[in-house]
């Protein structure tokens, strides 16, 4: 990835996905050859393979192992997917599961599903990076999920009872 007069946001999610979200300006991004990769930036762009890219302001480029996804966003969507810039994190219908992985990039905390059901709810709002108390309170507040930690920084989520039924069960 190489700045072209720019502000952008690389984001590893995994070894295996990566997400290039340009604010501003336009991005250079291409593959190196293992052996030719180049500390010097001004020979780097000319040792990028032939499926090099520019991706413009206003664009996310996803790239995974097996396909690369260019999509532009509305000025909302930018503004929340780089929130994290002003210390917050916004979700904005996101599933627990994704949300749960975003507040754990700014924490050792691990999350615990106990409920799978869990995972699929979608969730809105904005929290604190690393505000692990203030997102645990607007779970238990707005979707009944009871959490529980552990000595080793684990926090194990599950769905409160009422009357001994899940409340999420169907």
């Amino acid at each position: 990835v190489q700045a072209v007069g720019t502000a952008f946001s690389v984001k590893i999610q995994t070894p295996e996905r990566i997400e290039v979200l340009v604010d501003d300006g336009r991005v250079l991004i291409g593959m190196h050859e293992q052996s030719a990769v180049a500390f010097d930036h001004r020979e780097s762009i000319n040792n990028l393979d032939d499926h090099s890219l520019i991706v413009m302001k206003g664009s996310r480029l996803i790239l995974d192992t097996k396909s690369e996804t260019l999509e532009e966003l509305e000025p909302e969507d930018m503004t929340a997917q780089l929130s994290w810039r002003s210390g917050n994190i916004i979700f904005r219908g996101e599933s627990l599961d994704a949300a749960v992985a975003e507040i754990g990039r700014y924490t050792p905390v691990e999350f615990v599903f106990l409920d799978p059901k869990l995972k699929q709810l979608r969730v809105a709002g904005l929290f604190k990076a690393g505000d692990v108390s203030g997102f645990l309170s607007t779970l238990e507040a707005n979707f009944n999920i009871l959490s529980e930690r552990d000595d080793n920084e684990k926090i194990f989520l599950s769905s409160a009872s009422v009357q001994g039924v899940d409340v999420l069960s169907e």
